[in-house]
């Protein structure tokens, strides 16, 4: 009985549409690389050559703030850029052309040591509420970023826990260096509409009009 049903093929054509190779498409669907090979021989009309227009930016406005989040969490998550943009609907080169030009967004993986083998940092989660303007958050052991920087000028961080359904969390500490979900964030008021303060907004989507 072949393993190829419709509906496994029709998941193939979207995950070769996004970039995926056949090697991706196979661990997806825990078989050989050969299996796949052989299946888009067989369709050979459902797998038409990638064309070089796939990699393309994309049109204004595709990052919504929507997009953005679902792949911040996608990308927290360990999934790979091929998924994340199966799932948001972008090209994987696409995505990571995003990624690499936000990385206070998207945190480098990998870098670090596993959390039982990193030395342990005791940080009181007090001090947040202490944090100024000229402030700078401890990194973790082993974090290269420090995004202490891109606070917003004349704002007070706040705890990300704290902060109220009208303040930026945009997070002024890398993710993968903060050493709970206790850790700080910009705090201060965002657009009408948007999850964003001014400032950050234009950091996420630079050049685009605030709403």
């Amino acid at each position: 009985m072949s393993v190829w049903t419709e509906a496994k093929i029709d998941r193939a054509v979207a995950m070769k549409r996004n970039g995926a190779t056949n090697a991706e498409v196979a661990k997806a669907f825990g078989i050989n690389r050969s299996a796949v090979s052989g299946m888009i021989r067989r369709n050979r009309s459902r797998f038409p050559a990638q064309r070089a227009t796939e990699s393309k930016a994309p049109q204004a406005g595709f990052w919504t703030e929507e997009r953005v989040r679902r792949a911040v969490s996608l990308w927290r998550a360990g999934e790979p850029n091929t998924v994340i943009a199966e799932t948001i609907g972008s090209h994987r080169l696409t995505v990571g052309r995003f990624i690499a030009a936000h990385p206070e967004l998207f945190p480098e993986r990998g870098e670090a040591a596993p959390a039982r083998e990193r030395p342990t940092v005791v940080k009181n989660s007090a001090r947040l509420a202490d944090l100024g303007v000229k402030a700078r958050p401890e990194a973790r052991a082993g974090s290269k970023r420090d995004l202490s920087g891109l606070h917003a000028p004349d704002e007070q961080p706040v705890s990300i826990l704290d902060a109220g359904r009208r303040q930026c969390r945009f997070p002024l500490v890398a993710f993968d260096a903060a050493p709970s979900a206790d850790m700080p964030c910009c705090g201060a008021e965002t657009l009408e509409g948007s999850s964003w303060c001014a400032f950050h907004f234009r950091i996420v989507f630079p050049g685009r009009a605030a709403p």
